[in-house]
């Protein structure tokens, strides 16, 4: 009985201070038109014509010379491939003639 009214008030402390903290005093009407009207919109103007293609081309040029590095990389990180005679069926026949040559002697 002390266990469960201790947990009860111990959880009552705990969530009405959060309660009251997460509520807070709503701007007033005049607050909201003064805040809206203090708010500007920013127009930047349009860059000329041959920045912008200056601009496209570098990012094209650094575009395919990603793609030529990447590609490199992927030639460089790709497993070698492995000799046919090496497989395990290879070296097992080798191995079984080799014995066979041997019981014979």
């Amino acid at each position: 009985m002390k266990r469960i009214t201790l947990t009860v008030v111990l959880t009552a402390a705990v969530i009405v201070p959060a309660a009251v903290m997460g509520q807070a005093a709503s701007p007033t009407e005049t607050e909201l038109q003064i805040e809206r009207q203090q708010r500007r919109a920013i127009v930047r103007p349009t860059p000329p014509a041959e920045v912008v293609a200056h601009d496209v081309q570098e990012a094209a040029a650094e575009a395919e010379q990603r793609r030529r590095r990447d590609a490199t990389v992927r030639d460089l990180q790709r497993p070698l491939p492995r000799r046919p005679d090496l497989d395990y069926d290879v070296k097992s026949g080798i191995q079984s003639q080799r014995l066979n040559d041997a019981l014979r002697r």
